[in-house]
């Protein structure tokens, strides 16, 4: 590199010039008899800018010039340029494969510029060259032979996946290609920093190719399911992200998509720059899991126009209802509008309304009688209404049921004594007591303040998320007469406790102080009552847990969860759009790693040993 400030150093040259010139020339004294009686005086010192020794001082200045010009570091001109030593990075990115107007792909002109450049190759002159998208996907090494050279670029090809290895590609040539240590490159974490690392090196970075100007992009950044798991005849909302990059204002339209058939679209306006989410609700029909996409329409880069998102669908809900015998004596308008008939209308709306083969709920009403009778597990929730005795062997089954993680909710009725109930139902509270039954003299609204709840499950209902809880109120209800382990969950604004949370083992069990009957609460007839009992329902439902994630972007790891294949070892097989596989590691359930898709689209995952198993 040329430094011309240091031509500045040839002023130096005076120096020597000038201690020449003012170099005084000594007398020497000699003593004359002739003079010895004259008197003394002072005899001056002649100075004659004569220069001596001209050869020493010529030799200084030149080994002077030949200083300044070594730090000048000037370079003198040749008829040819040296051997070059290049490094050429393929981007193998799927936006390369964007036509040109000349109907070629990006990716086909940029190798046609490499095959260019390796044709006029010179004999010293090396190259090497790397394939690159989101993985390093070749490499040749610094090669002298144009031929290899030629037989290496004609076989690379455009990929499915991102440009994310590009950057790490630039960095990881600074070892071995730089004049610098590395240590001048350890902390060049984004292109900024990297462009003015190699700015202080020998190493020189040129991009060719086109820069995407003005592209007419629309783009889907993100997409998910609430709730990422629903029954079959339930409805889940997708959400999706979606930005404008293009430089006007676009109208774009979003589509959800189950598997081929068509599903709901949206229409939004969108400024330059401007991102929105967007709301697609669907209601699944199909037992069986499904991929779903939301997609929107063609525009210049069509990489990010559709978004993947599958759906598991859950089996239907079973709820065991435990509840006295129907009332046959009820007639005209009081019938049906018992507190029990209310909780089994909420539970399943459409069954109660002639649509239960549509519906994902599935209610089992049965009496203590034939409780022990039933199979437990087959049920997702167990709902014990206006019951204060149950037989000795369905307690034993009921805590056993509540222990592995199933949920109890228990409702008392206010015809039932508070000390039959604790001595019937005690070993499935906890410690929990019934007080005595408290007749308000003034309806008692729901209180506010989440600070004196110890649960979060009824915390929706207070925060007015299903309606306005200021309209509800409280008639009657039993006291606690002993907490136990019990959590409060509500309470009325005086801090009477409503509902409380009893943690068992892995389950839970939801004690309420109040029955549903209207004479009780008006909360039976309030907007808010079926939400908030399909909330307490999925709460307490153990199957509820979060569904594993099954879902990520191009070339990530992801690490399923394969319960059906429990007890089988070897490759997991892939069917999708580009090939991929992995294989099956031990454990309860057992999973595998995913890694190395290269293509966005929907995979299946199969095993050889396991033809038939569910998609």
């Amino acid at each position: 590199m040329l430094n011309p400030w240091m031509l500045i150093g040839l002023a130096g040259l005076a120096v020597p010039v000038i201690l020449h010139l003012i170099q005084r020339q000594k007398l020497q004294p000699h003593l004359l008899a002739t003079l010895r009686f004259l008197d003394p005086g002072d005899a001056a010192n002649a100075f004659k800018p004569v220069p001596r020794d001209l050869l020493q001082l010529l030799l200084r200045l030149l080994l002077l010039t030949l200083f300044v010009l070594l730090m000048a570091r000037l370079l003198l001109p040749a008829p040819t340029t040296g051997p070059r030593a290049l490094v050429v990075i393929l981007d193998q990115s799927m936006s390369m494969q964007r036509n040109q107007p000349d109907g070629r792909t990006l990716f086909e002109a940029c190798r046609g510029q490499l095959l260019d450049l390796i044709g006029g190759m010179r004999r010293d002159d090396r190259l090497s060259l790397m394939l690159v998208g989101d993985t390093l996907a070749a490499e040749t090494g610094f090669l002298a032979d144009p031929q290899r050279l030629r037989q290496a670029a004609e076989g690379f090809a455009p990929g499915e996946a991102g440009g994310s290895a590009l950057l790490p590609a630039i960095t990881m040539t600074r070892e071995e290609y730089s004049d610098r240590q590395a240590v001048n490159f350890s902390r060049a974490r984004d292109a900024d920093e990297l462009r003015a690392a190699l700015a202080r090196g020998r190493v020189q970075v040129v991009l060719v190719g086109e820069a995407v100007l003005g592209a007419d992009n629309l783009a889907i950044e993100e997409a998910a399911f609430t709730p990422a798991q629903v029954h079959l005849g339930a409805g889940g909302r997708l959400t999706a992200t979606v930005r404008n990059l293009a430089a006007e204002t676009r109208l774009a339209e979003v589509r959800f998509r189950e598997g081929e058939a068509a599903g709901e679209s949206r229409s939004i306006s969108l400024a330059p720059g401007e991102a929105a989410q967007v709301d697609l609700g669907h209601v699944f029909e199909s037992p069986a899991d499904v991929a779903c996409a939301v997609e929107i329409g063609e525009d210049d880069l069509a990489a990010d126009n559709v978004f993947h998102a599958p759906m598991r669908l859950r089996d239907r809900r079973q709820i065991l209802l435990v509840a006295p015998p129907a009332d046959v004596e009820r007639q005209g308008i009081t019938a049906g509008f018992a507190g029990v008939d209310l909780l089994a209308y909420a539970m399943n709306p459409g069954e109660a309304l002639g649509a239960g083969a549509g519906t994902h709920v599935s209610v089992k009403r049965v009496t203590t009688n034939l409780l022990e009778r039933v199979s437990l597990p087959l049920y997702s929730t167990i709902v014990v209404y206006g019951i204060a005795q149950l037989p000795e062997r369905a307690i034993h089954d009921l805590e056993a049921y509540v222990r592995n993680g199933g949920g109890l909710w228990i409702i008392p009725a206010p015809g039932l004594s508070p000390v039959q109930i604790n001595d019937g139902l005690g070993p499935l509270l906890a410690g929990f007591q019934f007080g005595a039954l408290k007749e308000l003299a003034d309806p008692a609204q729901l209180g506010r303040d989440e600070g004196g709840l110890a649960s979060d499950l009824l915390l929706p209902l207070i925060r007015d998320e299903w309606g306005k809880a200021d309209e509800a109120v409280v008639l009657r209800h039993f006291a606690v007469e002993a907490r136990g382990a019990a959590l409060a969950a509500l309470r009325t604004a005086a801090g009477d406790p409503l509902a409380l949370v009893i943690p068992v083992g892995a389950g839970r069990i939801l004690v309420q102080t109040v029955s549903w009957e209207t004479t009780d609460s008006s909360l039976a007839r309030e907007v808010i009552f079926v939400p908030l009992v399909q909330h307490v329902l999925e709460a307490l439902d153990a199957a509820t847990a979060a569904v594993a994630r099954d879902v990520a972007r191009v070339n990530e790891q992801i690490r399923l969860q394969l319960p059906e294949l429990r007890g089988l070892d070897g490759p997991v097989q892939l069917d999708g759009p580009a090939p991929a596989a992995a294989d099956l590691r031990p454990g309860n359930p057992p999973t595998a790693d995913v890694e190395g898709i290269a293509r966005a689209g929907v995979y299946r995952v199969g095993h050889p040993r396991k033809p038939g198993m569910r998609a």
